[in-house]
């Protein structure tokens, strides 16, 4: 019997079910949980490597409750949104992965939404810009870390 898979990456855990493709019957769920970081106030991070084990924990957890079906036809993933993880030139990790409930880029957000380029920002995107905006969190980290952020991990 064919079945896919969806994979929902979340705040506080992954989630993998597998639904048969044609009735959309569950077969198998499993779901891992993973910490939430808060170095300093207002600050909100996650160790992406956990998120990364931890969702390939649980495919592999579904994909061998359903091995009498042999392999899924498909895998669809969801995420949070507004993460912001840096990467050096080589792709590898510099800092944690700073996920939407951060607000360390709160006064970059109050100003840029005051200004002119915060007016078109939102102009031609729709989208209000507050804290967990991800062009805030990276003029924050611009601001702050520009200068030490190949040594923050």
């Amino acid at each position: 019997m064919p079945y896919i898979i969806g994979c929902d990456i979340g705040t506080t855990n992954v989630k993998s079910v597998a639904f048969d493709a044609v009735s959309g019957t569950i077969l198998a769920s499993h779901s891992e949980s993973y910490e939430m970081q808060h170095p300093q106030p207002d600050w909100s991070e996650q160790d992406p490597e956990e998120i990364f084990q931890a969702a390939c924990k649980t495919l592999k957890k579904v994909v061998s409750k359903c091995k009498a079906q042999g392999d899924p036809v498909g895998i669809c993933f969801s995420a949070a949104m507004h993460g912001v993880l840096a990467l050096d030139k080589d792709g590898r990790q510099l800092t944690n992965l700073i996920i939407w409930a951060d607000n360390r880029s709160a006064d970059v957000a109050t100003r840029l939404k005051a200004s002119q380029v915060g007016k078109k920002i939102y102009n031609n995107n729709g989208t209000p810009i507050h804290a967990m905006t991800p062009v805030c969190k990276l003029l924050w980290m611009k601001k702050k870390r520009a200068g030490n952020l190949s040594q923050s991990r």
